[in-house]
């Protein structure tokens, strides 16, 4: 007996980061709107079931993949829910967190799977920004998420020298590099996984695979002109490779660019007013696009600025500044697109 009611498990990154608040919170919104809600808690715990109760007027049930079936857990959710409108399942500890971490025996994403439910996931976002959504995208169940694959493992050698010459106004560098990934995770949409063979039935997802090389060199050189002018100059090779083609007869990696020269003038006329030139050009790579290798022409682009900095203080100061990109309004694309023609733009920055 399974009923096919709407359904969503309220899952979390960790224990505590507070699940039971917010399902709680759903299941009283639910039964505000006038829908009879059914509660559940994946464990075997008594204690969270009693807040469920409060949101929804009636008793909460728990399931639990550790200590029964499949099929026992199905039971017991149709019977919970005959004459439900919906159903909210609170999870237990981390989303992945169960016997061990070579299966989903036992976590809250195997019973996710059992009962083909939507999930909610709870994320303490606190003291972070961008890293929250690296653990929202590593928590992704689903049919493409896989807890035992491995991390990517990388080795690389590389070095340098500098010779400063000219009492130290100058100084020339050059380094070599070659870092092997030898092992990494991609997102794989081929018949790679089948879903006769994989254990959790994904016929499309996140697997292991050999990685690439990349090896390169790069020269650079910078030079006080005078005093006052500052003049810099490098240049870059890189060839990147992966190991299987991405997609037939290529291997080369994908926005990486083979090619790259760059060059800028720095002038302080006084203390105060400063104006700088730069040049970069680089050569043609290739992206994807639908599936397949695309060609492109490198980005190659000039910029001009100028500013002024007028001290207010001791440690305050204020500064206006205008620039202008794509100086000689070429044409190049990033990523496959194309990017504005010349713009300018200008502002004022307070210093404190």
């Amino acid at each position: 007996m399974f009923t096919q009611i709407p359904r969503v498990v309220v899952a979390g990154t960790h224990s505590g980061v507070g699940k039971t608040t917010v399902a709680t919170g759903i299941m009283a919104a639910f039964r505000r709107r006038g829908m009879r809600v059914q509660g559940f808690k994946v464990g075997p715990d008594f204690i969270d079931p009693t807040f469920h109760c409060a949101g929804t007027g009636r008793p909460s049930h728990n399931l639990d993949g550790w200590m029964l079936s499949g099929e026992t857990n199905l039971e017991i959710f149709g019977r919970a829910t005959k004459d439900m409108d919906v159903a909210v399942i609170e999870g237990v500890m981390g989303l992945f967190d169960g016997k061990n971490s070579q299966s989903l025996s036992g976590t809250t994403a195997e019973m996710v799977i059992w009962l083909d439910a939507a999930v909610a996931l709870v994320l303490d976002a606190s003291a972070r920004a961008g890293s929250g959504a690296a653990v929202v995208h590593g928590s992704s169940y689903t049919l493409y998420g896989d807890p035992g694959l491995r991390s990517d493992r990388t080795s690389s050698i590389d070095g340098g020298i500098d010779q400063p010459l000219w009492n130290s106004r100058m100084l020339l560098s050059a380094s070599y590099f070659y870092p092997r990934l030898n092992e990494t995770i991609i997102f794989d949409s081929s018949d790679a996984i089948n879903a006769v063979t994989d254990p959790r039935g994904r016929s499309g997802g996140y697997r292991n695979t050999g990685g690439g090389i990349a090896r390169g060199t790069e020269f650079s050189a910078s030079v006080a002109a005078t005093r006052s002018v500052q003049l810099m100059g490098a240049c870059a090779y890189t060839d990147s490779r992966q190991r299987a083609p991405l997609v037939a007869g290529v291997r080369r990696t994908y926005e990486t660019l083979v090619h790259l020269n760059s060059m800028s003038a720095t002038q302080r006329v006084t203390s105060r007013p400063t104006a700088f030139f730069a040049y970069a050009g680089s050569s043609d790579y290739l992206a994807s696009l639908s599936g397949g290798a695309f060609q492109f022409d490198g980005p190659t682009s000039g910029q001009l600025g100028l500013s002024y900095r007028r001290p207010l203080g001791e440690c305050r100061a204020i500064r206006f500044y205008s620039r202008a990109d794509n100086l000689f309004n070429q044409t190049y694309f990033e990523n496959g697109f194309r990017p504005p023609g010349r713009t300018i733009t200008g502002g004022t920055q307070f210093e404190f």
